[in-house]
């Protein structure tokens, strides 16, 4: 089995680059403090590794062109074919134009890409294990003749269903502003493990969220996070808190590389102001959604996609997602404060795209 990718290496050109090392199955033990020489920058060293871990989700590469290409992972069960995104203006504000529908077994989109025009398309990935279910005809619910805009308004009338309201969700009743760029540097938590606070690059933007790749990580564990997300902060934080800045689990580098490797990573680089990291929405009091309610979901299989869907189930404070033409191979439970859905309309309000319904027929849901 060929080892992934896990180091970054800054070339003297500005060049991330992806180092190889041993197995991303392998994790560490929290790291100990190393005092970076001239700088006053607290960091960690890291620890002996120990066992456990778990398959990556796919990521993006940095050519030497600066061109962001998108890079195929593990194939799913299941995928689906997203709507592109034509041209960009202001902060990420784009078009959305729909996927083909295809029949049968699919290739699945892994990644997005950022062209050197600045135009935001999906990527094909390998193609998947099953094909997805589908129907005769395309779903069309929503959207007009000759037209591939997704109305929410008709889709509601024609499904006869109603949207939740905006004070059910964790996010900010004026969706926040996407100031960031690519390639500059923040402190974020590592989603594989989130005591570690580690240095990561910003590598993809759409509507109020960005793409990250902890630094020293290999390309295959990008994350989406809001940019009023608290897992995100402005570098020296850590250091001003008297904490330590982590490796990122998969680091396996020479124990001793960790200090030198971060002041490397950090030495030039552009660092995201703080201005641009916003306060994060206060949590609802309780769960206020009920069954049938329509929103708007990061699909979690391929998290650059933001879909319509419907609440399924309640139990407690949990929800039971449920993609609007999908089968239930994407469906999923989360708390009801998750960062992860949205009120209808978000999309727009934000420059995401939205993609369009799936091509199973709506129906109703029970109550």
């Amino acid at each position: 089995m060929a080892e992934p990718a896990t180091g970054v290496q800054l070339a003297g050109s500005g060049e991330l680059v992806a180092e190889p090392g041993p197995s991303s199955t392998e994790a560490r033990e929290p790291a100990t403090g190393v005092q970076l020489a001239g700088s006053g920058q607290l960091v960690a060293e890291q620890g002996p590794p120990s066992t456990g871990g778990r398959e990556p989700a796919t990521g993006v590469q940095l050519a030497g062109s600066g061109e962001l290409v998108a890079e195929p992972g593990p194939s799913s069960t299941e995928a689906r074919e997203p709507a592109t995104a034509e041209g960009t203006s202001g902060l990420g504000q784009q078009v959305t134009k729909q996927g083909h529908p295809s029949t049968g077994e699919m290739e699945p989109a892994t990644g997005v890409q950022l062209a050197g025009s600045g135009e935001l398309v999906a990527e094909p990935g390998p193609s998947s294990t099953e094909a997805r279910e589908n129907t005769e005809e395309a779903n069309t619910m929503g959207q007009t003749a000759n037209e591939d805009h997704f109305d929410w308004d008709k889709y509601l009338k024609e499904t006869g269903s109603i949207s939740a309201p905006s004070e059910y969700f964790r996010q900010s009743k004026t969706p926040p502003t996407n100031e960031f760029k690519i390639g500059m540097k923040l402190e974020a938590r590592d989603p594989r493990n989130i005591d570690s606070v580690c240095v990561a690059s910003v590598i993809g933007i759409t509507g109020a969220r960005l793409r990250l790749r902890l630094d020293g990580s290999d390309n295959k564990n990008d994350f989406w996070r809001l940019v009023d997300s608290s897992d995100i902060q402005p570098v020296g934080t850590c250091e001003q808190g008297g904490d330590l800045l982590q490796p990122p689990l998969g680091y396996t580098l020479n124990t001793s590389s960790w200090p030198m490797f971060l002041l490397r990573v950090l030495t030039g680089s552009e660092l995201a102001p703080a201005v641009f990291f916003k306060e994060e929405p206060p949590r609802p009091l309780q769960n206020n959604f009920i069954v049938g309610m329509k929103i708007e979901a990061v699909d979690r299989k391929n998290p650059f996609m933001i879909c319509p869907a419907t609440i399924g189930a309640v139990c407690g404070d949990q929800l039971h997602i449920t993609f609007d033409g999908w089968s239930g191979a994407f469906d999923y439970w989360c708390d009801y404060d998750s960062r992860d859905i949205f009120p209808v309309g978000w999309c727009r309000l934000t420059g995401d795209v939205l993609q369009p319904p799936g091509k199973i027929v709506e129906k109703r849901p029970r109550r």
